[in-house]
């Protein structure tokens, strides 16, 4: 099987409901569900607040429901109910949302492979055939509207043909750029009593998306470690695009006028063209090189001395501070920020990625993982 893909791994939808009423009585069949099969929990979150029923009996009731499946890792589904606000005097939109991992749903028990859009239409008919099984008060596929989605890219670096290991891989890829607007996230060390980086991966977050690029055995050791996919994700790191609503927002005023939104937001060309598009900002592309192979590679190119020693010059910067972000906190007098810039540039369109080998690896290169992914793409046909 091709571990090696380019989609989405999750995603939401969301659809109003018009009453408290109605979401009430969604609660109602889940809660019934529960006790006839056992296969679901229902976790109450938020404030809990007071409200009238229509006879005008006070009750007090949390704001929130979470219903997940037992075994989560089975089902690849999951829901929220938020009734907003209890007053009868002011009219709130409720909603009902759904996450799904579409894999998951279809059967296929895969946490490694992305989804694509050829796995649409069987995740439609797999989600209306659960609800229906549950209740009919739940909506139906078509009643959502998309609010959230996961786009990645899983590269199994042993199927890619990498000499280096994933956990290799994984450390250049930490040492990439964060552009504006986004921010890096570290977690705190009880040890050492300050933040650090993530091991084995790195987010960058921003209001209307994240960044997260990971070594998928070392998440799955941790969050999952009877998972059924963790002995193939030994070799796997995937990078995605976690998209928030505002940038959902976006993407569906995009497509307003079309009919069937939600599936071209799932296609395989928007999950491409997103990729490429934060993994070039973030990763960069070009192939990685020693620092002595990428020196010998711009000297070759006959530059003038000036602008030869500035490429050279940010090579052995970023090499030093073992990243283009931490490079850019040591900009002096012999590189300027304007310059720092137009060297990454030029450095990538000699197609030399700014972040260069360390010395004691033993490897003078390695490709690009979206130019490997690609090259793998075209020779399998993915």
């Amino acid at each position: 099987m091709t571990r090696t893909s380019l989609g989405y791994h999750t995603f939401s939808m969301l659809t109003c409901v018009e009453s408290h009423y109605e979401l009430k009585e969604i609660l109602n069949a889940f809660k019934n569900y529960s006790k006839e099969t056992g296969l679901i929990k229902i976790h109450g979150f938020g404030k809990k607040a007071k409200y009238k029923k229509y006879d005008g009996t006070e009750l007090e009731s949390y704001t929130n429901y979470n219903i997940f499946y037992y075994d989560e890792q089975k089902y690849g589904v999951s829901w929220t109910l938020k009734f907003c606000n209890y007053s009868s005097n002011y009219r709130f939109t409720y909603i009902l949302e759904t996450r799904i991992n579409p894999k998951i749903l279809i059967g296929e028990n895969d946490y490694i492979t992305a989804s694509s859009e050829k796995d649409f239409a069987q995740l439609r008919v797999c989600y209306n055939n659960l609800v229906k099984s549950i209740s009919t008060e739940i909506p139906l596929f078509s009643e959502y509207a998309i609010c959230r989605i996961d786009y990645c890219i899983n590269a199994d670096v042993k199927e890619m043909g990498y000499d280096c290991t994933a956990e290799e891989l994984m450390e250049l890829l930490k040492r990439g750029d964060v552009p504006y607007p986004l921010k890096k996230s570290q977690q705190y060390c009880h040890t050492s009593r300050r933040l650090k980086d993530y091991v084995n991966s790195f987010k960058l977050e921003c209001n209307s998306y994240n960044i997260n690029c990971y070594y998928k055995h070392y998440q799955l050791l941790n969050e999952y470690p009877d998972n059924p996919s963790l002995e193939v994700s030994k070799h796997v790191i995937r990078f995605e695009i976690q998209c928030g609503y505002s940038k959902i927002y976006n993407l569906k005023e995009a497509f307003r006028y079309a009919e069937n939104c939600t599936e071209l937001i799932l296609s395989d060309k928007m999950s491409d063209e997103t990729i490429t598009k934060y993994f070039s900002k973030v990763i960069m592309l070009g192939d990685y090189y020693s620092l002595k192979e990428a020196r010998k590679i711009i000297i070759s190119e006959g530059f003038y001395t000036s602008k030869q020693e500035r490429l050279l010059n940010t090579l052995e910067l970023i090499s030093t501070h073992k990243g283009i972000y931490k490079a850019r906190e040591h900009l002096g007098d012999t590189l300027t920020k304007i310059a720092f810039e137009h060297s990454l540039k030029k450095l990538v369109g000699l197609d030399i990625n700014p972040i260069t080998i360390p010395r004691n690896w033993g490897y003078d290169y390695l490709p690009n993982l979206l130019k490997s992914y690609r090259d793998l793409k075209n020779f399998k046909n993915l």
